[in-house]
């Protein structure tokens, strides 16, 4: 994911300066999120955020956002439309509201779109355990 968020040449210069920085080290997960921090500030579509937040939640809450996606091809030539839901996904039989999270059970997802060899990202803010509905027009 942070590949597709960053982009093949930002990913390669982080991971390898985390290499440089840390080697012999021991590898953390915050660690090389603060690599990809310092080479995507300003170069990448974060949204305001840096990969360290974006990625976080990923880390530290138990489960991963499942997105339901439709599309939808509107009448009156408006073109179609992507339809986006969200929840939590665990292993059956886990109870959905334990550990308590800090995050609220919440993801901040990029959605990568290519449309006629363009990239762009549209941002599921707090995605997860919602009842939200987010709508991307294409």
């Amino acid at each position: 994911m942070i590949r597709a968020l960053l982009g093949d040449e930002l990913w390669t210069q982080g991971l390898r300066e985390y290499l440089r920085g840390q080697i012999y080290g021991t590898a953390t997960w915050d660690q090389i999120l603060s690599y990809w921090d310092t080479v995507a500030d300003g170069l990448a579509d974060l949204d305001g955020m840096t990969v360290t937040e974006v990625m976080e939640p990923y880390f530290r809450q138990m489960g991963y956002p499942v997105l339901k996606i439709t599309m939808e091809d509107n009448t009156g030539g408006e073109g179609k439309k992507l339809t986006i839901t969200t929840n939590r996904f665990l292993s059956a039989g886990n109870d959905k509201l334990v550990p308590p999270s800090s995050y609220g059970y919440k993801w901040h997802v990029p959605l990568v779109l290519m449309e006629g060899g363009q990239r762009r990202i549209h941002w599921l803010r707090n995605a997860g355990e919602t009842t939200e509905t987010y709508e991307v027009e294409l």
